[in-house]
């Protein structure tokens, strides 16, 4: 399991799907950072 997919779902919930894909290209590193997070 990737860890953008993961990242893509806990955000989708925060922000549209356009914010997502352009907030996770200027940081990558948030992203696995909310998945090991949002693995509730």
């Amino acid at each position: 399991m990737n860890p953008f997919y993961a990242y893509h779902i806990v955000t989708r919930q925060k922000m549209h799907l356009g914010q997502v894909i352009h907030f996770d290209e200027n940081q990558k590193i948030p992203c696995i950072d909310f998945s090991s997070s949002g693995s509730n």
